[in-house]
């Protein structure tokens, strides 16, 4: 559903193995709940390069674009479990991003926000193996 989302480095390659990491904060506004995820990176010596195009493409060249889908799946799951009427579309807000270094220097400044379409969250979980049966 969306090709930029994996680094460019696989070369075509399947993706296979270990990955650790932890989603720093879920924040709930109103109905919806939200990934919220940190980062102390440079991305360069300007504020510019903490903002628009730039901002994303350093999302991007360092997979956090990635990475944002898949804890924003992490919460699909988990609110799946945990909400008798989970529904998405109300309850799945966004992924932020919040680039430290930039944060509050200026309006929107350091800060990557984006909610993935729903049938890219269903497809990316379905072929993550995701099963609603309970463990074994």
């Amino acid at each position: 559903g969306d090709p930029g989302l994996l680094p460019a480095a696989l070369g075509g390659r399947s993706l296979r193995g270990l990955m650790t990491g932890k989603i720093d904060l879920v924040l709930q506004a109103d109905d919806s709940f939200h990934v919220l995820d940190y980062k102390t990176n440079r991305l360069g010596v300007g504020l510019p390069d903490y903002a628009g195009e730039r901002l994303d493409a350093a999302m991007d060249a360092h997979a956090y674009r990635l990475q944002a889908l898949l804890y924003s799946i992490a919460l699909h799951r988990h609110l799946r479990q945990q909400l008798h009427d989970y529904d998405p579309a109300r309850h799945l807000g966004d992924a932020i991003y919040l680039f430290v270094r930039a944060v509050g220097l200026a309006p929107g400044l350091g800060v990557w926000r984006r909610a993935f379409p729903r049938a890219l969250i269903e497809a990316a979980d379905a072929a993550l193996g995701y099963t609603d049966a309970p463990p074994q």
